[in-house]
């Protein structure tokens, strides 16, 4: 992956796209940022153009969301369309609607890997954040499911208040069944801008707390002020259910559309995107940051909580200092 990090800044292509073909779900979960806005989606043909188009960019990942990407009546026929164009295909699901017979599909195409959340390590907790009964059971049973075909699967936990003293537990439980696992600390606003999740976000004694017991896994050493400060509008972008281009997820400000002008026409020459490429990381406020070392900027999840993208967050600023308090002590 850092290989095709590095083609894609160096010659400017869009490497990985990320697909958000609905923003229905059937989960209600408590910190999610998605806003379904209830408009029509893309539809099969509408992709294969889109799909035709990516590829002559040199797109070569796509990894497909929601929402709930299951929940469309066609992912089946979208999914062997990437395929069929030899894409490499990432879904992230709840799991909720895989059974024998998709899991069997899954492994007939490009896919690299399937990636769910999970909550907690007991039924309880983890349905109680996505406010859904049964859907642990749902998801471990979907691993099952996958592993024993041999897809990769990955199982993220998303710590927040609820639930993080039951970040071992659930380590262990992704292990024994055969996922691999890995965390998130990052709460961030909803797509209308609403700070409601925030009441979810892990203080920074919390968040001491929570790497204290997990050990820290990263590797620091001096960033280049002269690199990009990530790879959003870079080597990466993001489509929306309804056409709209973002240069990620998180970044939500708009590029262009794909059905009023081709992808590679708004990628190459959308304001956003030109003004992305124009700057590094000394050009924003993290540059100089004394903490930039420890840190792991997101201008997206500054963008949606500050509306600007030279700033900072309570929760990206807690967790670089309890990094850097943290790295000092071994």
């Amino acid at each position: 992956m850092k290989t095709l990090y590095n083609v894609s800044t160096k010659y400017g292509i869009p490497s990985s796209v990320i697909l958000e073909v609905t923003y229905r779900c059937n989960l209600r979960c408590i910190h999610c940022y998605v806003v379904d806005r209830k408009k029509k989606e893309l539809t099969i043909d509408e992709y294969e153009k889109l799909l035709r188009d990516l590829r002559e960019l040199g797109t070569l990942l796509l990894t497909v969301t929601g929402g709930e990407p299951l929940i469309r009546s066609d992912i089946k026929e979208l999914l062997l369309l990437m395929s069929d164009m030899d894409f490499a295909i990432r879904l992230f699901t709840a799991g909720y609607y895989i059974d024998e017979n998709f899991a069997d599909f899954l492994r007939t195409i490009n896919l690299l890997e399937v990636e769910m959340s999970i909550y907690g390590s007991k039924p309880d907790l983890h349905d109680s954040i996505t406010r859904v009964p049964g859907s642990f059971k749902k998801l471990t049973n979907a691993v099952k499911l996958l592993v024993e075909r041999g897809i990769r699967t990955n199982l993220k936990f998303v710590a927040m208040k609820p639930n993080y003293r039951d970040v071992l537990n659930t380590k262990v439980l992704a292990e024994k069944i055969g996922a691999d696992f890995y965390y998130d600390v990052i709460i961030t606003p909803r797509d209308d801008f609403s700070s409601e999740p925030l009441q979810l976000r892990l203080s920074k004694e919390e968040m001491r707390e929570f790497y204290s017991t997990m050990g820290i896994s990263f590797e620091f050493s001096p960033r280049k002020v002269d690199d990009f400060i990530c790879n959003a509008g870079v080597g990466i972008m993001a489509i929306s259910p309804y056409g709209e281009v973002f240069p990620c997820v998180q970044l939500r400000i708009k590029a262009g559309n794909i059905m009023e002008k081709d992808i590679a026409d708004i990628w190459n020459n959308a304001e956003i995107f030109k003004f992305l490429r124009g700057r590094r990381l000394k050009d924003y406020n993290c540059g100089s940051c004394p903490l930039v070392d420890f840190c792991f900027p997101c201008i997206g999840s500054i963008w949606l909580e500050r509306r600007t993208m030279d700033g900072c967050t309570e929760g990206l600023k807690n967790r670089a200092e309890v990094l850097r308090e943290l790295a000092g002590e071994k």
